[in-house]
Formats: structure tokens, sequence, C-alpha cells
């Protein structure tokens, strides 16, 4: 059982295409949570509808939230993750995760298997602080640039104690054991900007030969089993 939040920082697209990815590679049981209040992404490049999804889970959601209910929402990637699809509307998806944010996190935290969270750029006045709050793993993706690294550094201020990934895309300007030297030691991993294979990962295509040879998902694969390691975890801070 392991819950993963994922988010970037100003300078720092690609969050939602980690998340995708990480939830496909993870393999059966796996769920991908878009709860990013500003709206959802994967619906449009999936070519799946929106409902069912996040907006029709909170409106059956009144009575109670089980976890019956909340696979009864999801929806499969061709990557054989499921999937709870946010609406694109940053009005619905705010509206969908401010009725049932403590009972999903308290849900999503009993669940068994590996759950990946896509909270949009981490920001503490976010609707969805909470339920990243309550995840096993925050991870901050960002460009490793001056810009970026600061973004980081305030972000961890924020998150206090809370058990933190740090994710660059790409190594320029400035590597990992820089990055890392300049935030106190805290290990970097690096994902590379392969744009080609970044692109068809995220909209949660299956993993076929070409796609896991390439760099992109081969660098997320081992960002997997570094969170799935319990000795990973315990360092994060």
């Amino acid at each position: 059982m392991t819950t993963i939040a994922i988010g970037g920082v100003k300078h720092g697209p690609g969050a939602t295409t980690l998340a995708v990815t990480l939830a496909g590679l993870a393999g059966d049981g796996s769920l991908l949570v878009e709860a990013d209040p500003q709206g959802g992404d994967v619906a449009a490049r999936a070519g799946l509808p929106l409902d069912p999804g996040l907006l029709s889970l909170a409106a059956a959601a009144r009575r109670g939230l089980t976890p019956q209910l909340v696979e009864a929402h999801t929806q499969r990637l061709a990557n054989g993750a499921a999937a709870l699809l946010a609406p694109s509307s940053p009005n619905h998806a705010h509206a969908a995760l401010a009725g049932m944010r403590a009972p999903l996190t308290s849900l999503l935290g009993r669940r068994n298997g590996f759950t990946v969270l896509d909270v949009g750029r981490w920001d503490p006045r976010s609707g969805a602080m909470e339920c990243a709050l309550g995840a096993d793993v925050v991870v901050l993706l960002f460009r490793p640039t001056v810009g970026g690294v600061e973004h980081v550094r305030t972000r961890l201020e924020l998150l206090g104690g809370a058990r933190t990934v740090l994710v660059a895309l790409g190594e320029q300007p400035y590597g990992p054991s820089e990055v890392s030297a300049t935030l106190g030691g805290a290990p970097v991993h690096v994902i590379p900007e392969d744009g080609r294979a970044a692109e068809l990962a995220g909209t949660g295509a299956p993993f076929d030969r070409w796609l896991r040879r390439t760099a992109y998902v081969r660098s997320v694969a081992a960002l997997l089993d570094a969170l799935r390691a319990p000795s990973m975890r315990e360092r994060a801070s």
C-alpha cells in the first residue's frame, strides 16, 4: 500500500505525464487520481469521456464514500491503470474535490495497491493539499534552473516533515549533484526531457517495446523502484 502525490512547481511542467506513466508502470491494482483543482487533462489526452469520473463520484458520495464506489467511477487507461478522471473545468474540479477531500484522503490511504495523486502545481492554497499531505510520499517535479530550485526550496519549507522526493526534469543548466547541494543534500532523481516518449506516455498509451526502451520510461521505472523501496521512504524528508 503506497500513495504518491505528484505536483510541479512553477517552471516545472510534466506532473500529469509523470503521474500517468508511474500509475501504468505500477501494474495491477494501481490507481491514478486527478486531484488538480485547476482541472484534469487525462480524459482529453486519452480520448475518454469525463463520466464516470471525479464529478460523478462527488455526486454519488453524498451518502458516504466507499472503495466500491470509487472503483465504480474509474475508467481504465490503455496502459492498464485505473483512473479517476477530473473534469477539465477548474470550477467543476474544485467543487468536486471540496466536497470530499477528507473522506477521499482517508479512503485512498487505506486502499490496497499503488495510488498516484496528480495534484497539479504545489500551492498551499490549493484544495488538493489535504489529499497530498495525506500521501505516503510527496514528489516535487521541477526544472533545474535557479528559479525552479528556489521554488522547490520554498515548497520544502511548507511541506515540513512530509516525506519528499525531488525529481528534476533534465540536467540543464544544473545537474543533480549541484541541485542537491543547494537544497541541503536531498537526493535528486533525474527524468530526461524526451518529448516524443513523454507525450505518448502521458496519453496512457500501452507500453510497447519501443516506449519501454525510451530514456523517459526507463527513468520513470527507476523512480518507481525507488518510491516502492522502504529505505527511500524512510530517507525522504
